[in-house]
């Protein structure tokens, strides 16, 4: 109990002394006060009119009909607009996996071109072995069967990669 009766007589201690120290502060309205609280006594005074006036009344319905049909246009056309895009990614992607799949085409068929080039290379070699044999063999006869078995080593060499399997 003697915890609360000394909290209570703190109490009253602080009360007394805040009572003595604080002078309130009183408003005194200036001027410029008095001057906005006459704009604001005219703005309630015509809009208190504007509110009584019928013909009013219709202009601000049909005025907020105006707004609520234009708001639902809007969202709509949003909505469109959101749609279109949607189609145009979708085109967009699927356009982006076409280049893809023509990106790999193309690295597929510049491998098998640089493939075909370096066979077309040794093809060329060969046959200027062989020009070259013959135009020996036209000079030597007794050489033919060595070339001819070249060649044919040649052939083999091609063929067995079974690269021009179809072209000859």
């Amino acid at each position: 109990m003697s915890n609360s009766q000394d909290l209570k007589k703190k109490i009253d201690e602080f009360k007394g002394k805040m009572t003595l120290t604080n002078d309130y502060m009183v408003f005194e309205p200036n001027s410029f006060d008095i001057f906005l609280d006459k704009i604001v006594l005219k703005i309630n005074h015509i809009a208190n009119d504007l509110n009584n006036n019928k013909m009013i009344k219709k202009i601000i319905n049909s005025s907020i009909l105006v707004v609520k049909r234009t708001i639902l246009n809007f969202w709509n056309s949003l909505k469109n607009i959101t749609e279109k895009l949607n189609l145009i990614k979708l085109k967009f992607d699927q356009l982006e996996q076409k280049i893809e799949h023509q990106q790999i085409t193309i690295n597929e068929n510049l491998n098998t071109n640089k493939q075909i080039k370096e066979d077309l290379f040794l093809l060329h070699k060969s046959i200027e072995k062989l020009t070259d044999n013959i135009q020996l063999n036209t000079a030597l006869p007794n050489v033919s069967n060595l070339n001819n078995l070249n060649l044919e080593n040649e052939k083999d060499k091609i063929l067995s990669r079974g690269e021009f399997k179809n072209w000859w």
